[in-house]
């Protein structure tokens, strides 16, 4: 058991993301924004999964080693590449979070703070166009967790949706 950190700043128009995980749990942040009349899902924070090549490669090329047991795992044992407080795997499973950018523009309308549990049974696309349909940000996040729900999500659904308002 255990958790993943996702930390967000804003700061003027730019948008910070560093995330991390603490043992086996995954969040994922995706934006909601408008392109072109379409909207369209940016996603800013990745899977820390040792199937991802460079972090295969880069648990490789540090000693350790990455084999299928019903998913990828690290020393056979941990399905994830980046944690806190894995004390044997430690060498492989760094503990150093992954840092992305956004510009907050204009065309930015969501963003949609989510964790396994939904995204295991809800894509990216289909999460914005859940959001696009609800009036208001927390009627979005209780839909998206009832819909994770009702596809059969064995796993904790916790969901967050921000709403960015600007001034007319």
């Amino acid at each position: 058991m255990g958790a993943k950190f996702l930390v967000l700043a804003a700061c003027r128009s730019l948008l910070l993301v560093l995330s991390l995980w603490f043992f086996v749990r995954s969040l994922r942040l995706v934006l909601l924004s408008v392109f072109l009349c379409s909207f369209l899902a940016i996603v800013l924070s990745d899977d820390h999964k040792p199937d991802r090549s460079d972090e295969r490669e880069r648990i490789e090329n540090a000693g350790g080693v990455v084999t299928f047991s019903g998913t990828w795992r690290v020393g056979g044992v941990l399905a994830m590449s980046r944690a806190f407080g894995d004390r044997l795997l430690k060498p492989f499973v760094v503990a150093e979070p992954e840092i992305q950018e956004q510009e907050i523009d204009d065309e930015l309308e969501y963003l949609i703070l989510a964790s396994d549990g939904l995204w295991d049974v809800v894509s990216n696309e289909h999460a914005v166009a859940f959001v696009k349909e609800e009036v208001g940000s927390e009627a979005a996040a209780r839909k998206l967790t009832e819909i994770a729900f009702t596809r059969g999500s064995t796993d904790n659904i916790t969901c967050i949706v921000v709403e960015f308002h600007r001034a007319k």
